[in-house]
């Protein structure tokens, strides 16, 4: 009996050795699957080269200001609108008036525009040759005074002259000159003063479009005024009056631009 049994478990013995020996060689000969199911493939995470993306935040160690129970400015919490998101911005910690005025003491400004270069302006219209026009002239008197218009004394008219030169002075005819030193009454329009009562001087121009539509008066179209001593004018807005004085006939510069050839003095104003 303990014979057989003993034969029985080797016979067991060798068919379970030749079975292993059969899995063994096939366990070498593994085929993967053509394709996974659909719920075991891996996912596609995209890779973000930049690891500053995902770099956590420094830690900023607590300062002095930020310490537990400091008080911070009431009420700096506000809401930025950005898009059709809302951004809260957060508090910040209340400065001393002394750290403030520092602050702003020491700001550098920022630094100023670069100058545009501007291309070279274009005459609006050619350099006539000057020529004498109207080489003699007589006026007529009223009251006491030789009657002049703002055409008597036009240099575009009188020299053919545009633009009118520095030192047209010298190129005047002696009709022209020899008005200086004569008591003369034209008549104009006041251009606007800087204030409309107490007024000693002002410019006296040759029509309202200088004077309320803001072109620029020619040299020729204007007469500095300035009344008699101790009497002063209002500014007359509106309509045309006289002004009767002394004419000189003399340029006046101002900052090496040609303001003024005629000027009357000891003038007064005749608004009636």
């Amino acid at each position: 009996m303990d014979r057989f049994r003993w034969s029985a478990a080797g016979i067991a013995v060798m068919f379970a050795l030749a079975g292993c020996r059969e899995n063994m060689d096939e366990s070498h000969t593994y085929t993967e699957p053509a394709q996974l199911p659909e719920k075991h493939r891996p996912l596609e995470v995209p890779v973000d080269t930049d690891d500053s993306a995902n770099a956590a935040p420094p830690t900023i160690p607590p300062t002095p200001e930020m310490a537990p129970g400091k008080p911070t400015s009431p009420d700096v919490t506000e809401t930025v609108p950005s898009g059709n998101v809302e951004t809260a911005i957060s508090p910040t910690p209340a400065r001393s008036a002394v750290e403030t005025l520092v602050e702003l003491a020491y700001r550098v400004p920022p630094p100023p525009p670069k100058a545009i270069p501007l291309s070279k302006a274009v005459a609006a219209f050619p350099v006539r040759e000057m020529k004498l026009l109207i080489p003699e002239k007589s006026f007529s008197r009223e009251q006491g005074a030789l009657r002049l218009t703002f055409d008597d004394v036009d240099l575009l008219k009188i020299l053919n002259v545009e633009p009118v030169p520095d030192d047209i002075e010298k190129s005047l005819p002696d009709w022209l000159r020899e008005l200086s030193g004569q008591r003369v009454r034209i008549r104009g329009w006041m251009f606007p003063p800087p204030f409309e009562e107490g007024l000693e001087q002002f410019a006296f121009v040759r029509d309202n479009e200088i004077c309320c539509f803001g072109r620029e008066a020619k040299v020729y179209d204007k007469f500095g005024v300035s009344l008699k001593p101790g009497t002063t004018t209002r500014y007359i807005e509106g309509r045309p009056f006289d002004v009767a004085g002394t004419m000189h006939v003399k340029s006046k510069f101002l900052r090496d631009k040609l303001m003024y050839l005629y000027t009357i003095s000891d003038a007064e104003v005749i608004d009636r």
